[in-house]
């Protein structure tokens, strides 16, 4: 991996954390840097299954690499925020 593909990852994971964290509705029991760094990590996990699978270039950031760091990140932040939520509330 590249050390764009790193810095676009940490990017896209840490900015989906930050806005999921104030769209989806309802108390949130998950800190907000948690939410961030869920989301960072979702992003560089998306980038390593693209990049094995081989669907992306390895010399620079792929619209199909930005896209799988997008969803993997906001799926896995939307989770993460729905289990918080769901545990606090017992």
């Amino acid at each position: 991996m590249t050390l764009a593909a790193v810095l676009s990852a940490l990017l896209v994971g840490i900015v989906v954390g930050v806005v999921e964290r104030l769209v989806l509705p309802g108390h949130r029991y998950a800190p907000t840097w948690v939410t961030m760094l869920i989301g960072a990590f979702a992003a560089v996990i998306g980038t390593v299954i693209v990049r094995g699978l081989g669907l992306a270039d390895t010399r620079s950031v792929s619209p199909v690499e930005v896209v799988a760091q997008l969803v993997l990140a906001a799926g896995c932040v939307a989770l993460a925020v729905a289990v918080s939520t769901r545990r606090a509330g017992r």
